[in-house]
Order: C-alpha cells, then structure tokens, then sequence
C-alpha cells in the first residue's frame, strides 16, 4: 500500500525540526563555551591589573612617606648647614672646587642655587615637618601619591602654612594616573578598572558575557554570534589590560629603584651631617675650616644635590603617563653619588 503524500511531508517535517532543534541545542553549547572563555579571559586580565594596580599605589604611598620624612630629616639638617655655607658664598673654595672637578655639574648649580631656590627648599621642610607632626598615619593615600610620582614635593614649597595637605588631595585629584590608583572618581581619587586602562592603554568596552539561558532555535545562532563578538571584546580588553600592566609595572619599578636610591645617599649623608652640626654652629670662612670638615660640607652638598632631584622629579607627567625623561633621571642619579653610596655598610 502506498505511504500517503501528506505523511512523507509530516516525516520529513518532523525530521527537519528535529535537525533544527539537534543544531540549535549544539550552538547554544558552543555559544555558552566560547563566553565562559571570555568571561575567564577578561577576568584574569582584570585580576592581573587590579593586583597591580594595588601593589603600585602601595609602593608609591611608601616612597611618598619616605620622601616627607627625609625632608623633615636630612634635608631639614642639610638646610640648617647650608644657610651657613650660602653665607660664606665660598668663594675661592668653590673655584677651586670647580677647578679640581670634584663636584659633578649638578652639584656646582646646587651649591650656587640662588637664596630664592633654597627659601623653596626650606618652604619644603617645614611643611614636610608640619605633615609629621601632624602624623603621617592621617595623610591621605591621595597626599602621599602626589609627593610619590607627581609634583607634590614641589607644591610643599609654595603651599602656605597649613594647607599642604589641601594643596596635594587637589594634585591626586586632577591627575588621570593618581585618581585612578587612589580610589574613587577622577574628581575624588580613581575610576576603576575601566578608568586605569583609559588612562594607561586606551580602552575597550566590557564584553557582554552573557552566559545565561538561551532561546533554542531561532535565537541559536544570533546567540553564537554574539558570544563570538563577545570573545573578541574579551581579548582586546586583555590586550589593553596587558598594556596597562606594562605602564604600571615601570611606575612601580621606577618608584622602587628612587626609594633604593634615596634610602643610600640618605644614610651614607647622615654620618656627615652629625659630624658637621657638632662642627659648625655659626658662620664661618671655608677657609678656616679644618681640611676634614671641607670634606664633610663636600660630601652633604653632593648628596642634597642628588636628594634634591630625586624627591621633586615626577614619575608621572601632567597627562598621567611615565615621565620620558625619568628613566636618565635616575641613571644620573646613581653615577652623581656612586655605587658606595647605594650600598649602605654591614657595621
């Protein structure tokens, strides 16, 4: 008996839908596959640059740290010599010091620094002194990273009596970089994850990762296509999210290597200074000093010099990015005082 036309169409019907179904069962599984990939992959980069970016602001609130107390120490001394030694104006002694080339370029310019730079410097001092005592516990991470990596050392000399702390939050707040690693929006300190790889490596919108139910059939395959545009998404966001770890680990790496360099040439000047402060208590001519106590002042005027840089240098530029030049800065730095002077002695 011949099978009924109507029911070879029903089969073949059924058939049919049942490839549909089987085919939009099998892309919706290749669908939910590809977003968990994207969902891992973008959350790794994310993880990666949140830990960074942790670590980072970490280092720099230390170096900011360090670099107010060595203002209200070593720098506070050297000024308290220096006063003296800019009254003498040394004269003959520094001709021939410039003769003899025992001082680097840099230190002949600090040493002939006009009354106004050294007022600056002093200005400095005491503001650092103010934010002591006041206790370093309570500076905001905002303050420390602006005297870290921006120009928050400079701005303690103009900042007027009791307002360096005011003067910094607004230095962390306009600046992309140190709003972003203090937390919060660029107004208050931060922007996110998203924020930091605007301002470190461009940015990328957030995939959709949508990794929730799907509708079979007709929505199958818009469903894989969006988990593959979603994949894509996830990898630029990673790219840039990698390059932002890049901007990021030179910023640590520099702040780190500054912190090293400033802890030696502190602790090598400490020595010089006691010896000089227990010498030299009024103005007195170059000259006369005994031939020990001329090498001491020698020894404190390279090391300020080197200190000076170091702790007014920005890491970071107006724009949030690595200073270009920061790299020779600290290059500089270490052949101006010398390795014996980065490698404090075991006695």
């Amino acid at each position: 008996m011949p099978i009924p036309l109507f029911g070879i169409i029903v089969a073949a019907s059924a058939l049919l839908g049942g490839k549909k179904t089987l085919d939009a069962i099998q892309n919706n599984i290749e669908a939910k596959k590809i977003n968990i990939e994207a969902k891992l992959l973008y959350e790794e980069a994310q993880g990666k640059l949140s830990q960074l970016r942790d670590e980072t602001s970490q280092v720099l609130v230390e170096l900011g740290k360090q670099k107010i107390n060595v203002l209200n120490n070593e720098m506070k001394t050297f000024l308290d010599i220096a006063e003296k030694v800019k009254s003498w104006k040394l004269g003959f002694a520094l001709w021939k010091i410039k003769r003899q080339n025992k001082f680097k370029e840099s230190t002949v310019k600090f040493i002939e620094a006009s009354d106004g730079d050294f007022a600056n410097l002093k200005s400095m001092c005491v503001n650092a002194s103010d934010l002591v005592t006041g206790g370093i516990a309570t500076v905001g991470t905002g303050s420390l990273l602006a005297v870290a990596a921006y120009n928050g050392v400079a701005a303690l000399g103009s900042a007027s009596t009791g307002t360096a702390i005011c003067t910094l939050n607004g230095i962390a707040a306009s600046n992309a970089t140190l709003a972003w690693l203090g937390g919060g929006t660029l107004a208050s300190g931060g922007g996110g994850i998203v924020g930091g790889v605007a301002v470190l490596g461009g940015i990328v919108a957030a995939p959709v990762l949508a990794v929730g139910g799907f509708i079979l059939a007709s929505k199958a395959e818009e469903n894989l296509a969006i988990a593959q545009i979603n994949l894509d998404y996830a990898r630029s966001a990673a790219d840039e999210m990698e390059r932002a770890c890049s901007v990021l680990q030179q910023i640590k790496s520099y702040a780190l290597e500054c912190s090293e360099i400033i802890r030696g040439v502190s602790y090598k000047m400490r020595p010089n200074l006691r010896y000089l402060s227990g010498h030299i208590v009024n103005k007195v001519k170059f000259s006369n000093l005994e031939p020990i106590i001329q090498r001491n002042v020698e020894s404190v005027f390279k090391c300020a010099s080197v200190l000076n840089v170091l702790l007014t240098a920005p890491i970071i530029t107006s724009d949030g990015s690595v200073s270009p030049n920061y790299r020779d800065i600290l290059d500089k730095a270490r052949k101006e005082i010398g390795d014996y002077y980065l490698k404090p002695s075991k006695k």
